[in-house]
């Protein structure tokens, strides 16, 4: 959990680097608090980034017994797209995908103002798209659920309207 909120007028540019910087007692969770006691595998990888970017870094925990594909949500943290990283906040995404067998994909996209709208929303839908691609059988098909933690949770079963009309499938499969 936060140990607090900055007002609006605490997002600035000569403030970015302190508000980057680690918040005393609140560590950055490890792989071994993520896979809970065992109960997911934490796996890095990355995939393709938009036309001509960097690749981008993706953070997945699976459950470990699950045997068949398992629903997933896909995370982008909170910090503005500002600070923040694939870690952020995901202990408490994890809160709500055990209980329920659910997998989680944890987005890390470049931060502004190094990278200008719309580089990490662009990041974040090339994430969007990797557990749809060809080989990627552990995580759901058609549909999906998105958090986010921006002071309180925002949970849609829709895709976000950037994502709208935009194939989120892979490529050999448009509009399944």
């Amino acid at each position: 959990m936060l140990t607090s909120i900055r007002p609006p007028d605490a997002y600035r540019p000569d403030t970015i680097v302190e508000m980057r910087r680690a918040v005393p007692g609140v560590p950055t969770p490890t792989d071994d608090v993520l896979s809970r006691d065992g109960a997911y595998l934490v796996r890095e990888r990355t995939v393709p980034g938009p036309d001509g970017d960097p690749d981008v870094a993706l953070l997945a925990c699976l459950p470990r017994h699950a045997r068949t594909p398992v629903p997933a949500i896909y995370f982008i943290h909170g910090g503005g797209m500002i600070v923040g990283n694939n870690r952020f906040g995901l202990p408490e995404v994890l809160d709500l995908a055990e209980p329920l067998g659910m997998a989680v994909v944890s987005v890390e996209y470049r931060l502004a103002p190094e990278t200008p709208h719309p580089g990490p929303v662009e990041d974040s839908y090339a994430g969007l798209r990797w557990p749809r691609s060809p080989g990627t059988r552990s995580l759901p098909a058609r549909r999906g659920c998105t958090a986010s933690w921006t002071g309180e949770w925002t949970v849609q079963t829709s895709w976000h309207p950037a994502v709208r009309g935009r194939p989120c499938d892979s490529p050999t499969r448009p509009g399944a």
